[in-house]
């Protein structure tokens, strides 16, 4: 599982606002984002290559919208 925090504008960096949850997957996307876009998953090793199924949570960030964001991954 992992715990993102969205910060939307340069004052919710500041002062620590962000918008948090918890989802199985985030996805990277933008504008020149073309075919699958890129997944961060919780792994225990980095050559193991996840793909999100039926009934688990993916966040899809824009990242021509979202300035910053933080990914933690949380312990099992």
């Amino acid at each position: 599982m992992l715990n993102v925090t969205l910060y939307p504008d340069a004052e919710s960096i500041e002062t620590n606002g962000g918008l948090t949850t918890e989802v199985e997957y985030v996805s990277l996307i933008n504008s020149n984002t073309y075919g699958p876009p890129a997944l961060v998953a919780p792994s225990s090793s980095p050559r193991d290559l996840h793909r999100a199924e039926p009934g688990e949570t993916v966040l899809y960030i824009n990242t021509n919208l979202v300035p910053a964001f933080t990914i933690q991954e949380l312990e099992d």
